[in-house]
C-alpha cells in the first residue's frame, strides 16, 4: 500500500509537470504569436507610409496652392503658345458681339 501510494503521487506530481510545461510553452507560443503579429503589423505600416509618400499631391486630395496654380496656368499657355495653339476665349471675349 505505502507502495502505492508512493506511485500515485509521483503520478500526480509527472502529471502537475507536464502540465505546467506545456502551459509554459503555449505561454512561449502565444508570445511568439504576438512578436510576430507586431513585426507584420510593423512591417504593413511601413509600407503603407511608404506608399503615401510616393503618392503624388494631387492623389491625396490636397489643394494646389495659389503659386501652382498660375504656374500650371503659365505652363499650359507658353505650352499652347509654342505649339500655335490659339488661346480659348475667356467668358468676357465670348460674350462680345461680333464687329465690336
Amino acid at each position: 500500500m505505502l507502495c502505492e501510494n508512493w506511485k500515485s503521487e509521483t503520478q500526480q506530481k509527472l502529471e502537475i509537470r507536464e502540465r505546467r510545461e506545456n502551459a509554459m510553452e503555449e505561454g512561449r507560443r502565444s508570445t511568439e504569436d504576438e512578436k510576430t503579429q507586431k513585426e507584420e503589423y510593423s512591417r504593413v505600416r511601413l509600407l503603407h507610409n511608404a506608399e503615401e509618400e510616393s503618392e503624388p499631391d494631387y492623389l491625396k486630395g490636397e489643394e494646389e496652392s495659389e503659386s501652382e496654380k498660375k504656374e500650371d496656368a503659365w505652363t499650359e499657355e507658353w505650352w499652347m503658345l509654342s505649339m500655335g495653339v490659339e488661346k480659348p476665349a475667356t467668358n468676357q471675349e465670348s460674350c462680345r458681339y461680333p464687329g465690336e
